[in-house]
């Protein structure tokens, strides 16, 4: 007897734990198209995320209208008082998106970026590698003059300006925080240059985005 009510309750649990693993992939497969270019093939992510940074009494004035009541701000709050842990996305496949740690994600271009002189006949893997990290590298020859260098130089930029809209970004989503119901969720979802902290809520089996705050943009 013992042994079935073990059984049982091992069952019990292992389906809870699948409810809200189908429930986070759903989340993420839906709430990346908020960031990320509906037309890219794949996009990186840093595989994990942090609790976003909320407080309560940041909300601005206008949000405590009738609209945005029935949204359990203090279950937010309280979540991540309590669990500070961390979420791995790649235990979660989600669609599209490469998961990625701080060593292999490709640093942020956005705001800066370095023009170093090559050989002529440098391995375009070579190439590649200098660009995922801000380098982009200016084919010379030993013979070639200072206008011809600023040349290749402009060139190089017009074909790191062309790359796919797959290699200028990284994004960077916080673990979602749910409330107590399951019904509502926050999370921030920033890419190379901007970010929000979203809400969205549990409509008919699909997350749909009720609230955009704390916004950013560098």
């Amino acid at each position: 007897m013992k042994n079935i009510i073990l059984i049982f309750l091992l069952m019990f649990i292992f389906n809870k734990v699948k409810a809200a693993d189908t429930l986070v992939t759903k989340l993420i497969n839906t709430v990346y198209l908020e960031r990320v270019d509906t037309n890219a093939k794949y996009y990186y992510l840093y595989k994990y995320g942090d609790n976003p940074s909320f407080d309560i009494r940041d909300l601005d004035y206008e949000l405590k209208n009738e609209l945005i009541k029935e949204i359990p701000f203090q279950d937010f709050a309280d979540a991540i008082k309590k669990d500070t842990t961390k979420i791995d996305w790649s235990d979660y496949k989600p669609t599209k998106a490469m998961c990625l740690d701080k060593v292999h994600l490709p640093i942020n271009c956005s705001s800066y970026k370095i023009f170093k002189q090559m050989p002529y006949d440098t391995p375009d893997s070579v190439i590649h590698k200098l660009q995922r990290n801000c380098i982009i590298a200016v084919l010379v020859k030993p013979d070639m003059s200072k206008k011809e260098i600023l040349a290749a130089e402009k060139k190089a930029n017009e074909q790191y300006e062309n790359l796919p809209i797959e290699e200028k970004n990284t994004y960077r989503f916080s673990k979602p925080i749910f409330s107590s119901k399951g019904n509502y969720v926050l999370i921030r979802l920033n890419s190379n240059d901007s970010g929000c902290l979203y809400i969205f809520k549990l409509s008919a089996g699909k997350w749909i985005r009720i609230l955009k705050i704390d916004c950013w943009v560098s």
